[in-house]
């Protein structure tokens, strides 16, 4: 049934009490003068004609909650053939159900429609054609004039609201995954299909009716709703307004963020380029959202400053059982060359322990517990190639000087010379580069793992124990390890049952 019929003459007394056309009620102002010349009437109160050839009908947008209903009404049609016409179109009298829910949806489409100049704006964060008289209804939390207009129970819209909830939930063809629309966008809940829009439109219809409930009840004219059962399903449970944890929740669960799961520092450019073809090699994206390279630049990079930034974790104290998880947990571990501030296995704890303490420290105070300082240090960790650098850690001698030879050319010492230099510069605990700092043209790091790389690739992709035994393939796989550890983790400090 249309929701009113406009006449093109007046067909009953006019409503000489409507005031100005306001903020507060849905109708426009052609509407209001309709109504004003008594030129619109509503169909549900005049006796049933044969439909009009010219078109004066309007509809409520909140009509179409009653497309699902209309299922079975249009299971129970069938077609007869016409000599010179389109299909003749036959129904029984309808079940006195199917009336009764036609009339139901009618009568909570008037309702919508009272409600949804205060309370639309609020649930689709849109307003069209505002102006400041819209603004201060939209604001306004006192529902007296449409709880005066609608005269029902407080009651019967949670109730109303509850069926509508339901009703989604059992034919949202989305299951599940209608938690990731209700955290999108709503702009974008227009793009929604068939039974996936008409469920949300349902729950957009049960957010007016709980937003009307909820000031009703701040202004004393009815009780404040239960709260909601933490244990056991309810049909506000799926309420499209969403708080921040159970949006960042919805990230996590269904794997929407690009946040990495481990940060892996790395010394300089000879570092990051070896970890990424290694990760290539082990199947890693580089661009996935397990591990991340980042370039220190040098031994004495500030680790205690990228600890903080990509670390510190985002919590909810109010967890289960501890800090509950607003983002998801980011590794972070540090592979440098054993010299300088990580040159023993003691320097080594204390860089860690300072990074430890710089995010424990960008907590807040109530987190900064012992069980939260020991979960933290399953996620930051420091890690040396050995007792070498990154190229000694990696390369025997001789491989090392036929590779320089290759490079050098003509100027650099023969290969049994060169590769004493390189024994002395290993047992010193020295930098490669002091071996060609005398040479012209000068030598770089990054062109000497170029050049090697067919050599550690050959190890890593033979099956060999020797390959799995690389320092940077075991602290690769650590990473990764790390990651997917991290990636199932909700709750930090969390105490005993």
């Amino acid at each position: 049934m249309p929701f009113l019929q406009r006449h093109h003459r007046p067909v009953q007394r006019g409503l000489t009490d409507l005031s100005e056309p306001s903020a507060r009620w849905g109708l426009n102002a052609t509407l209001y003068t309709d109504a004003s010349n008594g030129e619109l009437t509503d169909p549900a109160a005049r006796r049933f004609r044969p439909w009009p050839r010219e078109d004066g009908f309007l509809y409520s947008h909140y009509q179409l909650l009653a497309l699902h209903a209309l299922e079975w009404t249009l299971a129970a049609m069938s077609a007869s053939r016409s000599q010179d016409g389109p299909p003749i179109w036959h129904i029984a009298l309808p079940q006195p159900m199917l009336v009764h829910e036609a009339a139901r949806i009618r009568a909570l489409a008037v309702v919508l429609e009272v409600l949804a100049p205060r309370y639309r704006p609020r649930i689709m964060r849109t307003i069209h054609d505002p102006d400041q008289r819209l603004y201060d209804h939209i604001n306004d939390r006192d529902p007296s004039a449409e709880h005066q207009l609608l005269a029902l129970t407080p009651e019967l819209y949670w109730r109303q609201a509850e069926h509508l909830l339901l009703a989604a939930k059992n034919f949202d063809p989305l299951g599940k995954w209608h938690r990731v629309a209700r955290v999108g966008a709503p702009g974008r809940w227009k793009d929604l299909r068939f039974d996936a829009l008409l469920a949300n439109e349902h729950r957009v219809a049960a957010e007016h009716l709980l937003d009307f409930y909820e000031d009703l009840a701040e202004r004393g004219h009815a009780p404040a709703l239960p709260p909601l059962n933490e244990q056991w399903w309810g049909a506000r449970h799926d309420r499209l307004r969403v708080e921040v944890r159970e949006r960042a929740e919805t990230l996590m669960d269904f794997r929407l963020t690009d946040r990495r799961a481990v940060v892996l520092g790395l010394e300089g450019e000879t570092e990051m380029e070896v970890v990424a073809r290694v990760l290539d090699v082990l199947g890693i994206d580089p661009h996935s959202d397990l591990v991340r390279l980042v370039n220190l630049h040098s031994v004495d990079g500030d680790v205690r400053l990228l600890a903080r930034a990509v670390a510190t974790p985002r919590l909810d104290p109010a967890g289960h059982r501890g800090a509950r998880l607003l983002s998801p947990l980011t590794g972070l571990i540090i592979a440098v060359d054993p010299e300088k501030k990580y040159a023993t296995s003691v320097q080594q704890a204390q860089q860690r322990d300072g990074m430890i303490d710089s995010v424990l420290r960008s907590l807040p105070k109530s987190l900064r517990t012992p069980a939260m300082r020991a979960d933290l240090g399953q996620l930051i960790h420091v890690r040396t190639w050995g007792t070498h650098s990154f190229e000694f850690a990696h390369y025997t001698d001789r491989q090392l000087a036929a590779a320089l030879r290759r490079q050098a050319s003509v100027v650099s010492p023969n290969i049994a010379e060169l590769k004493a230099q390189l024994a002395d510069c290993r047992a010193r605990g020295g930098n490669i580069e002091k071996v060609w700092k005398p040479w012209a043209p000068q030598l770089t790091k990054p062109r000497l793992a170029e050049t090697m790389w067919p050599e550690l690739e050959r190890r890593i992709t033979t099956a060999t124990s020797r390959g799995s035994r690389a320092p940077v393939v075991q602290i690769v796989r650590e990473a990764i390890d790390l990651a997917l550890r991290t990636r199932a983790v909700r709750e930090l400090a969390v105490t005993a049952p």
